[in-house]
């Protein structure tokens, strides 16, 4: 079956944390990367990845924007896929997402906490679907700080490293999909 890890703006510049990575899954048997993909438009990969409708869109639109802007500014837009063919009859799904966990506990979760703090969110509609929010016209400072920031401007960048499906084949399917429509549409340019 295959599936696909993202390496964010953040972990593909951390040789470290990728060579921990390709560690980890050399020694997992019955995993194998198939591919690597890189990735120049983290920014419409992530708004494509992320896309959901459910009663907290607004809400979960706008931490999803201020993570996106703090990627691009402080890091830049490139990312990496790597798609990986393993046997599922022989490998748990809960073992490829604890890859994920391993990293960012050992890698992002000790790097400095970002905030972004949207000036003009009035005029931003965050019920439009993510990925028809334009991100080129919000107006932001980046905060650092290790203190929970109060205002209600301010957004907590979930700057994690490392993407991957939930648990599940479902999952796992639609996110496949998300990635071969992103390239679809990266190709039509």
């Amino acid at each position: 079956m295959i599936a696909n890890y993202i390496f964010k703006p953040d972990m593909i510049i951390d040789v470290e944390a990728i060579n921990y990575f390709n560690k980890i899954v050399k020694e997992a048997c019955y995993i194998k990367i198939k591919n690597i993909y890189e990735i120049n438009d983290w920014t419409t990969l992530s708004k494509m990845l992320y896309e959901e409708n459910n009663s907290n869109q607004t809400f979960r639109n706008k931490l999803l924007i201020g993570t996106i802007i703090a990627y691009r500014e402080l890091y830049g837009n490139n990312a990496k896929i790597i798609e990986i063919d393993f046997d599922k009859s022989k490998i748990k799904l809960e073992l490829l997402y604890e890859i994920k966990k391993i990293i960012r506990k050992k890698y992002a979760y000790s790097k400095p906490n970002y905030y972004i703090n949207i000036k003009n969110i009035e005029e931003v509609d965050l019920n439009k679907k993510l990925y028809d929010i334009d991100i080129n016209n919000i107006n932001y400072d980046i905060i650092k700080s290790d203190i929970k920031l109060e205002d209600s401007n301010s957004i907590f960048a979930y700057l994690n490293y490392i993407h991957f499906s939930d648990p599940n084949i479902k999952s796992i399917q639609e996110d496949n999909k998300k990635i071969l429509n992103y390239t679809i549409e990266r190709n039509k340019r």
